[in-house]
């Protein structure tokens, strides 16, 4: 059995492994999903509360 050559002649990704890897790098790829679209929040600052002056708290004295 001929490995598939990704890192060069003596490639570590089989024919037999090729499917496992793959399975593995969409997993991956899917757990990162949220992690980018809570950073792309953060960075846009939407959704988060941000006041342009502290509260008045006088009136509750």
């Amino acid at each position: 059995m001929r490995a598939i050559s990704v890192l060069g002649s003596g490639g570590w990704i089989t024919r037999r492994r090729a499917p496992a890897v793959l399975a593995l790098a969409v997993v991956l790829a899917a757990s990162l999903v949220p992690v980018v679209q809570f950073a792309g929040l953060l960075a846009s600052g939407g959704g988060v509360y941000a006041p342009s002056s502290p509260p008045d708290y006088s009136a509750a004295l």
